[in-house]
């Protein structure tokens, strides 16, 4: 091979070569971001429209409807869902992977903007935005003081959100349970009857005189001059004194019928921290920020901003930051990687027991690793828990080329006696057939992992293409960098002789034996190789029934130490009474579960009711505690069992990382669409009551809560119509007394704040006996609104979830110790039973991303076993030799499924890219074997006697790199780093699927070869029969030595 030669006469070359990528990827380190995941372009699109005051069935009729109407043309849609609750309408659309996301978002914007006139005047601009994974929440900032909310929320956005703006990388804050300055005018009912006025004449007269407007601009000499008429109030007093044209032209000012009073807006959500009120900010970052530098930057900025918060009269803390967990994760598969490497070199030192040949091999990782840093820096890779298991897992075969490679050119050093120069070249050229056909199998392998089609494909795609730029870097270095040195440095044994010390000596002598018992079983095996194959087979079919045993779920749980308690109270609860319990409970937790950092209450928080509250549970690191975050929930759930008695709903559930809007975290949630509500609830309901009495469902729930009461106003049409009072003008004048719409502006220094008018509260809270409320009619007359309608209490849904444009349900549960596969078979079954046949189903949410994922998984399999085959063909210039090789694949299914049986894992999409994973390994002994056989029958062995020796010979770099591969694994699969346990069962399936692959090769792989050359044989014989031209041998050569023992 044209490198070798030049790598072992030009070592400068060699090293520089190799330095180079050294040097790239030494300056692309730091560059590189930090991050939980990989920043993923999901085609999501939400669309939030707020409609104050508006009731659900209004929201799904005036607001979902013509947004979905609208958006359905879209190309492209793989499914539309509409959440509907008081006051807010949040559309997600989630497209098929192939569309962009900025085209998505695009395309959303235009048709809704399309259609914006015809949605109803009053509600705020539609915010539409698209899921980006990689502007997740970093942090939040919670702020606690005893002064009024207003004051606080200025403090929080003038002061601290504007400083942590300034970090570079940060995209949006988000302010949480803030209250802005309001300046409300409470009309008197009662005093506009007096005055002869109605609640829009004092809407109209704020309006009209509470203006600036420019007035164009005006030149004197060579100066101009701007023309503007100031006629904005600046206070109060000033909106006091606005003057209302009453009857007969008599001057009316506002403060003769209303009270104007400057105080904050009405209450709709509360914060605490750790039982103290407060507010909080919740930091993103910009897609492809480093995490972990900008929560740094962040703790630095607030601790500056404590001396002035502290004057103020303000407190903070920082109850969620992700940089915490994602610095420790990162540092943790940091460690896995240096004690795998750490293992896989003193694995190699056993073997070869020569600290030359040893340190030779273990530059294949450094270099390697470094290497591939200036990779995923040239296609915009982070450091994340998905670049860096491909690392981890790539330890043990980033040196196996390197093993492979030394260990050839140790024996014809040590056992041929060959110079140093001329062991290293022709021991290198010999094996480069063989460690280009490994590599290339291996990358054939991860290349369709990193193109898997699915949400876990676009997860994966670094994954893949990390672990094949490694080991294609570890090729080269084992054909440049392996050989060079070993030419140099290694150890001259041609005409010398050394004693090896006393352990060395032993593990020979122990090898040397079991070298023997090896040759002796080949042989046995290849007298009966049919026999061979039949307990082959028998194996595998013992991996069919322990692949039935292990039980399928989407991803594992893992310990990330924090969870969120949601609760729900009966439908109606006032803020107040829903902060009193969520406060009660936050406190019980904090009291009586050790190991409790912070807890972060919030209450009507976004787009949840105010008898809706959540509490954020941020826990001491695992190491920390004696329990588990799983059975920390468990605990949350006994303890809180008792409050259903009371009609309160609790769940305990994972906190997203991504924080995502609009989507679930439970495990289950399986829907339920049709027309007909009523079938709808009771099929949910029934479905709901038959899961909640199994074991290892949890947290039960449904999407549909009905019962909110409602005061409806139904309008007297005739009566209105004989009166000149058009219906337009009821609700609006309605809508001005209860919704608090903002009719003007107070500017106050830099700031602005809105004006409105409103009822007093006390009129509010007696709405039902419409006492002294007028209107205008169209006579100028004001008409009592008692004589034209009247008000009927009923209840109606709290929330509308439609998708595809029909209503819909979705049961929704957790599981303890339940496996998700498990868990589907059961709801499927009684789904089967209580749905109506009219009625449609689904799954969303992790069970349909894990039949997804499965799928994909499966195609990628079949893809991979292709590419292998294909490879090896092109390699070995052979149809049939392949498949012999690739009989190691499914002899490695027992190992892996049996690890995870007995390890108590399950199958998920990691160990299902473990298995993905052992393709392109398990091929590696096989292709040593029959490479070496090949190469020996060329030179005149017989069958048997190739077979016997290949065995003898390369039994000890097959062991080498089977032991590297599992002891660099082990730190994984052992799961002692902070979130270990979601990537422990890749490792275990690897390495369970080496051990039992390695065994069976080295036996079954001989028999299958002898099988197979004795069928070509025969098919050739037949062949000449019909007239084909029969294979020309090559000459035999005299063979260099037989299956002699090893000395």
């Amino acid at each position: 091979m044209k490198l070798v030669d030049v790598s072992v006469k030009r070592p400068v070359f060699a090293a520089m070569l190799i330095m180079a990528l050294v040097v790239f990827g030494m300056f692309a380190y730091p560059r590189l971001g930090v991050d939980l995941y990989p920043a993923i372009d999901f085609p999501v699109v939400s669309a939030t429209v707020v409609y104050p005051g508006a009731d659900p069935m209004t929201m799904e009729s005036k607001i979902a409807e013509p947004i979905e109407e609208a958006i359905q043309g879209v190309a492209g849609i793989k499914r539309m869902t509409s959440r509907n609750l008081e006051g807010v309408t949040v559309v997600v659309i989630e497209f098929e992977l192939e569309v962009k996301s900025e085209q998505a978002l695009q395309e959303v914007k235009d048709k809704i903007a399309a259609i914006e006139r015809d949605l109803p005047p009053g509600i705020d601009p539609p915010v539409i935005q698209r899921f980006d994974t990689g502007s997740a929440p970093i942090a939040s900032v919670a702020l606690a003081s005893n002064l009024p909310a207003s004051e606080l929320t200025r403090i929080a956005d003038k002061i601290v959100k504007q400083q942590l703006q300034q970090i570079p990388g940060v995209g949006s804050i988000d302010l949480i349970g803030g209250r802005e300055r309001q300046i409300r005018i409470e009309v008197d009912p009662a005093d506009l009857v007096g005055y002869g006025l109605a609640v829009d004449d004092v809407a109209q007269a704020l309006r009209s005189q509470s203006l600036d407007l420019p007035a164009g601009h005006v030149t004197q000499g060579t100066r101009e001059f701007t023309v503007t008429t100031r006629g904005e109030v600046h206070s109060v007093a000033e909106i006091t004194d606005i003057v209302i044209t009453g009857v007969g032209g008599a001057a009316v000012r506002i403060g003769d019928v209303a009270e104007v009073v400057d105080d904050m807006e009405e209450a709709r959500s509360a914060s605490f921290l750790n039982g103290q009120s407060g507010m909080a900010l919740v930091v993103r970052k910009k897609s492809g920020a480093n995490t972990v530098e900008i929560a740094d930057r962040l703790r630095e900025e607030m601790i500056e901003l404590g001396p002035q918060l502290e004057k103020l009269g303000v407190t903070y803390a920082i109850p969620n930051d992700n940089s915490s967990f994602i610095r420790k994760a990162i540092e943790d598969v940091q460690l896995d990687l240096l004690v795998g490497a750490g293992l896989t070199v003193l694995i190699i030192f056993v073997f070869l027991h020569d600290w030359r040949a040893t340190l030779i091999s273990a530059l294949a990782i450094p270099t390697s690793v470094i290497g591939t840093f200036a990779a995923m820096n040239f296609l915009g890779f982070t450091l994340n828990n998905i670049t860096m298991l491909a690392m981890s897992l790539s330890i043990g075969i980033l040196v196996d080329d390197a093993i492979v490679v030394i260990e050839n050119i140790y024996r014809h050093n040590e056992e041929l006696g060959k110079p140093r120069m001329q062991a290293a070249r022709e021991a290198t050229n010999e094996i480069a057939f063989a460690v280009i056909a490994t590599t290339l199998s291996i990358v054939a392998v991860f290349v369709p992992v990193a193109y898997m089609s699915g949400i876990i494909g676009r997860f994966f795609y670094e994954f893949g293409i990390t672990v094949s730029v490694a080991v294609l870097i570890s090729m080269l270095v084992s054909f440049t960098l392996t050989p060079m040195m070993s030419a140099r440095f290694m150890k001259q044994s041609h005409g010398v002789t050394h004693r090896k010390f006393i352990l060395a000596r032993a593990f020979d002598r122990g090898f040397l034996g079991f070298e023997n018992a090896y040759v002796w079983l080949v042989r046995k095996a290849l007298r009966w190789p049919w026999l061979t194959v039949g307990a082959a087979l028998g194996t595998l079919a013992l991996s069919v029934v322990v692949v039935s045993q292990v039980p399928g779920e989407f991803i594992p749980a893992e310990d990330r130490g924090e969870f969120a308690i949601s609760i729900e109270m009966p439908t109606g609860t006032s803020l107040e009474a829903t902060s009193e319990i969520a406060e009660a409970v936050a406190a019980d937790v904090r009291e009586n579960l050790p190991g409790v950092r912070d807890t972060f209450t919030t209450v009507g928080a976004g787009a949840a009711q105010v008898s809706q509250a959540r509490i954020n549970v941020a826990l001491e690191g695992a190491r920390a505690r004696s329990w588990s975050q799983a059975e920390g929930m468990a605990w949350v759930r006994e303890r809180l069992a008792d409050l259903a008695e009371q009609d309160i709903e609790v769940g305990v559930e994972m906190i997203d990382p991504f924080g995502g809007e609009g989507f679930r975290q439970q495990q289950i949630q399986f829907t339920i669409r049709g027309s007909d509500m009523d079938k709808m609830v009771r099929a949910a309901d029934a479905l709901a009551e038959h899961i909640g009495g199994i074991e290892g469902f949890v947290d039960v729930d449904t999407t549909y809560t009905g019962g909110k009461p409602e005061l409806a106003i139904e309008i007297d049409r005739e009566r209105a119509a004989d009166l000149g009072v058009p219906v337009a003008q009821i609700a609006a004048s309605l809508r001005s007394l209860m919704a608090a719409d903002p009719i003007g502006t107070l500017k106050d220094g830099g700031d602005v704040y809105d004006i409105v008018v409103q009822l007093p509260r006390r009129h509010r809270d007696a709405l039902r006996s419409l006492d002294g409320i007028t209107i205008r009619a169209t006579t100028g007359q004001l008409v009592d609104l008692a004589n034209v309608v009247h008000i009927v209490e009923s209840t109606g849904p709290s929330e509308i979830e439609r998708q595809s444009r029909q209503r819909q349900i979705v049961v929704l549960a957790d599981l303890d110790g339940l496996p998700l596969a498990e868990a589907m078979e059961i709801v499927e079954q009684k789904a089967a039973e209580v749905v109506p046949p009219e009625l449609d189903t689904g799954w969303i949410g992790n069970a349909e991303m894990m039949e997804e994922s499965f799928a994909a998984m499966l195609a990628v399999l079949g893809l991979a076993a292709i590419l292998v085959y294909m490879i090896l063909a092109a390699q070995f210039d052979s149809f049939t030799q392949p498949l012999v090789i690739m009989v190691s694949l499914p002899l490695s299914v027992i190992g892996a499924f049996g690890g995870i049986w007995v390890s108590g894992m399950t199958l998920n999409i990691f160990s299902f890219i473990g298995v993905i994973m052992l393709m392109g390994l398990v091929t590696k002994a096989a292709i040593l074997l029959v490479d070496f056989a090949n190469e020996e029958r060329k030179h005149g062995a017989t069958l048997e006697d190739a077979l016997a020796k290949a065995g003898r010979v390369r039994l000890r770099p097959i062991f080498m790199t089977a032991a590297a591969t599992v002891f660099g694994m082990l730190p994984i699969a052992l799961a002692l780093s902070e979130g270990g346990e979601t990537r422990a069962p890749m490792a275990v399936c690897v390495i369970g699927g080496m051990i039992t692959s390695t065994l069976l090769t080295l036996v079954v792989i001989p028999s299958v070869y002898l099988i197979s050359e004795r069928m070509v044989a025969r098919l050739s014989g037949v062949w000449r029969l019909f007239g084909g031209a029969p294979e020309q041998p090559e000459p035999a050569e005299v063979p260099e030595s037989s299956d002699a023992p090893s000395k």
